[in-house]
């Protein structure tokens, strides 16, 4: 048996969102050759976890064949799409375009899936999206326990007996993202508590990780203050998963903060944390708007209290 999944998305976060729909068709069909086609950097995780064989990037110009209306014009998209016996396309499809292409290429199985239905209610989407596709959702813990590896080979330059904090300051959205100075100061209060901090920044967010920074008092950070900057996922989540909590925004490395049963604390401005907080066994959620208003002292006092 062969199943294709697609989800075109360009954040770390929404293509999370689909890796317990993975692991439950995983687990339904254990011997079925599994290709996904997603976001880039989830692509490894989804191999290194054992829940893709073949991995293709949405964002290669030859994906985009899949919505166009003139069909599906690209023979190599149609030769990974005509092996299947069954597609899965997490997207919204106005017009049936989408619907109408993979049919005329024949595949019998065909699951064309919003993310956010009307009748979504209060139903958090990593559970919507098994069922949006006919298939009973795996509790978080049992994808935990089956599908992400306890531990990475290699040293991780933490000591075993004081595991860091983990804390990422970034979000692809300003209006995601706590006030750096507050990050700093939540920083400092653990740095002072003698509290070991792993600070995490993508990409994109040299300037973000630059503002924290010069807010943290020079003299508490030897031996104390760790910065992973622009690392691949798969070496951040092998970092998180020896982490003993996560404090970040609505952002991607919150998700899969989650996803790894990492203890966390996610800091939610305009985003419903009730449909899109990360899924995992062991988060919560502050929801304050705007996120400015929110004080240092409450979010140190949730971790302090929850270590």
């Amino acid at each position: 048996m062969r199943i294709v999944a697609i989800r075109t998305v360009n954040y770390i976060g929404d293509a999370l969102f689909v890796f317990p729909t993975l692991a439950a068709l995983r687990a339904k069909y254990p011997q079925a050759h599994m290709t996904l086609v997603s976001y880039r950097p989830v692509l490894p995780l989804a191999q290194a976890w054992g829940l893709a064989d073949e991995v293709f990037d949405c964002e290669e110009e030859r994906w985009k064949a899949i919505s166009a209306h003139v069909g599906i014009y690209r023979d190599d998209v149609r030769a990974v799409l005509q092996e299947a016996d069954c597609v899965i396309y997490w997207d919204i499809d106005t017009h049936g375009t989408v619907t109408l292409n993979l049919r005329e290429t024949g595949i019998k199985n065909i699951f064309v899936a919003p993310e956010t239905p009307v009748e979504i209610g209060e139903m958090h989407i990593a559970d919507f999206m098994p069922k949006a596709v006919g298939l009973q959702g795996l509790g978080i813990e049992q994808v935990l326990a089956a599908y992400v590896p306890p531990r990475w080979h290699g040293s991780n330059g933490f000591c075993l007996f004081q595991p860091p904090i983990a804390i990422h300051p970034g979000s692809t959205d300003a209006s995601r993202r706590w006030p750096t100075h507050s990050f700093a100061e939540v920083i400092n209060a653990l740095l002072r508590l003698k509290y070991p901090v792993l600070l995490l920044a993508g990409p994109s967010e040299a300037e973000t990780l630059r503002l924290v920074r010069q807010h943290i008092e020079p003299r508490l950070q030897p031996g104390m203050l760790t910065v992973l900057e622009n690392a691949p996922l798969l070496k951040v989540a092998a970092q998180l998963r020896q982490s003993r909590f996560f404090l970040g925004n609505d952002s991607g490395i919150g998700h899969l903060a989650g996803l790894l049963g990492v203890p966390m604390l996610g800091l939610f401005g305009p985003t419903d944390p009730v449909h899109k907080r990360p899924a995992g066994p062991y988060v919560e959620t502050i929801h304050e708007m705007p996120l400015e208003r929110l004080h240092p002292d409450k979010v140190l006092a949730h971790i302090l209290r929850r270590l």
